[in-house]
């Protein structure tokens, strides 16, 4: 029954195809940046969706040999940068699914996921893909159909492919991660007062490590100040992410509100940020931006996760004050509906699926 049920859908995705053909109009078509078999470091893979006709949600699926590809990790590319965005690698062998899903039309063309991943051969070799039907479709549930390529490896990519330089831009994660690796590795626990050899090193491995990532040759960054203020720049919008995905029953907002509640404090400041960042580890949230961001740092973006404004005065200027928790969490609750509506309309469309091939 299951066979016959997929012939039927796939039939069908064939007719649609055909008809978009006879009409002349360009087919959507999905398309991976080629995989350098000279380099043998890990790399990323630019997903790309081209003549979008608007689409709320989608299913990809990978086929690859193990002994060809090691597949880490995939993040959102800028098609998708909003909404929800899920993949399973490394649940099955050889395989994985990216699932992203919105609660309206998208319609701008270009990269729906970055895949980074390390070739294991200098071999040429392919990763195919393909779409789910019952999962792929519009704001008006009706089924996109794609036409999808697989991602080559070969050797000699043209590292100015178009597109493939701007999807590598929007990696902010891949950066941050990479310059983590390294102070770890070099077991600077800080970025201050490191002696200026270490500070060189640093920089360097960084940007070698960016360079193999991104596939240029260019010096990412010129030395190891410039690089240090670009990584807390980066690590505090990390924060703010990761204090509102933590596991726990509170919101990033309500966890400040019991703190100052409780400890009696009537804002967040530089003398007590350091208990409040104790309370949001023991939720989960990572010791890194204890580490390498300053009591200011981290004071600014507690108050930019509750909501709270900077007042300009003499001392510790930067308040976040209780007076205006019962807005704030009226808007986390909105922000919160709003991370659900993707998700509900995807059950929606995969209860509607169900009832179309009863």
């Amino acid at each position: 029954m299951k066979k016959w049920i997929s012939g039927i859908v796939a039939g069908f995705a064939a007719i649609q195809l055909f008809s978009i053909a006879v009409s002349g109009d360009e087919l959507p078509s999905i398309t991976g940046s080629p995989i350098d078999l000279n380099n043998q470091e890990e790399q990323i893979v630019a997903v790309s969706l081209s003549a979008n006709p608007g689409i709320m949600g989608f299913k990809l699926h990978f086929e690859y040999s193990e002994e060809t590809v090691q597949i880490l990790h995939a993040e959102k590319g800028t098609v998708t940068a909003l909404g929800n965005f899920t993949d399973n690698i490394g649940v099955h062998d050889e395989t994985f699914d990216l699932m992203w899903n919105y609660t309206e039309d998208v319609t701008e063309n270009g990269t729906i996921a970055l895949i980074h991943l390390k070739p294991l051969t200098a071999e040429p070799f392919e990763i195919a893909i393909s779409y789910s039907a019952p999962d792929t479709f519009n704001e008006a549930w009706e089924d996109v159909a794609f036409i999808c390529n697989p991602i080559l490896a070969e050797a000699d990519v043209d590292t100015e492919e178009e597109g493939l330089s701007d999807a590598l831009e929007i990696t902010n994660m891949q950066t941050e991660s990479v310059i983590t690796g390294v102070l770890m590795q070099m077991d600077a626990d800080t970025l201050d007062n490191l002696d200026e050899t270490t500070e060189a090193a640093i920089c360097a491995e960084v940007n070698r490590k960016i360079s193999s990532l991104y596939r240029t040759e260019n010096e990412y960054y010129s030395d190891f100040n410039e690089m240090a203020e670009d990584y807390k720049t980066r690590l505090t919008e990390k924060l703010k992410e990761d204090a509102e995905e933590l596991d726990t029953s509170k919101s990033a907002s309500a966890l400040i509100e019991a703190y100052l509640a409780e400890s009696g404090e009537q804002e967040v400041t530089a003398d007590n940020v350091a208990n409040l960042n104790a309370v949001f580890m023991q939720e989960g949230l990572d010791a890194i931006y204890e580490k390498y961001l300053s009591a200011e740092e981290l004071r600014d973006s507690y108050i930019a996760i509750y909501g709270g404004e900077q007042n300009s005065g003499a001392g510790d200027s930067s308040h976040l004050k209780k007076s205006s928790h019962t807005v704030l969490i009226c808007i986390a609750a909105a922000g919160s509906t709003g991370l659900c509506g993707g998700f509900i309309l995807y059950l929606y469309r995969r209860m509607k699926n169900r009832e179309k091939q009863k």
